[in-house]
């Protein structure tokens, strides 16, 4: 199912974009030491999306700029053959008001799809103003470029790197990914804080269901990890980053 349009709603409020976590999105400091942030604010509205919810998708045309306040959301691509693979986990938690698809500030289409994991609050800007809002102060818009570049920078090491490594190990390095972006520590190891079914699993790593479910029962077996439906705990981090060298 395409998102829905999306109607006017009040202004994001302040607090909701303030949160002591917000500090960690490089993008947000962007936006907040910029002196026209309250402007921004009064620019943009919220919208709610259920769990499981389309926002937007690759390939349609990119009339708004969405920004993830509260929730999570994975981002896919897809090739010409149908084949899916998640690019991109986004926790509204850990990185608020990051921009969902950053390529459509230079495109004027979406260059993922967009679908919710858990109930999501998403503040949305129509592109124009964006565009205009980057015009009209040049030095928000490097600080946009900054971040945007060192965005890319990351995904290519990450994508070199998954080229040398087995399934064993582009797993291995996803489980330690989510744990260190959605862990939360237990008594008994650190339990990825996110619901993946195996399918999505694959996707994010590049493989098939049949493959992360074999090598996850493998890694329960060797006291790695423990399975309960899609609950991860891991318990020996250390042991995967064993595996992710070695796989290398």
């Amino acid at each position: 199912m395409r998102g829905k349009s999306i109607p006017r709603q009040r202004p994001i409020s302040r607090k909701i974009c303030e949160e002591p976590a917000s500090h960690t999105c490089a993008l947000f400091c962007t936006l907040k030491s910029s002196p026209q942030w309250d402007v921004y604010l009064q620019a943009t509205h919220r919208q709610a999306y259920p769990s499981h919810q389309i926002i937007f998708c690759e390939g349609d045309k990119a009339d708004v700029v969405h920004l993830l306040c509260q929730g999570e959301v994975k981002l896919v691509v897809s090739d010409r053959l149908d084949h899916r693979r998640i690019v991109h986990l986004i926790s509204g938690t850990r990185t608020p008001c990051d921009i969902l698809d950053k390529a459509c500030l230079s495109i004027p289409a979406y260059s993922v799809t967009c679908e919710t994991l858990k109930p999501c609050q998403i503040c949305c800007l129509s592109r124009s103003t964006f565009l205009e809002f980057l015009r009209e102060h040049p030095g928000f818009a490097l600080g946009v470029m900054n971040v945007l570049g060192a965005e890319v920078g990351h995904l290519m090491r990450d994508l070199q790197e998954d080229s040398t490594l087995s399934a064993r190990g582009r797993l291995a390095k996803g489980l330690l990914n989510l744990v260190h972006t959605h862990g939360v520590p237990m008594r008994k190891g650190i339990a990825i804080g996110l619901s993946l079914r195996r399918q999505e699993l694959a996707e994010l790593i590049g493989t098939t269901r049949e493959t992360v479910t074999r090598l996850l029962s493998e890694f329960s077996r060797r006291n790695i990890v423990t399975l309960e439906k899609r609950a991860i705990c891991v318990l020996e981090p250390d042991r995967l980053a064993t595996i992710v060298r070695r796989a290398r």
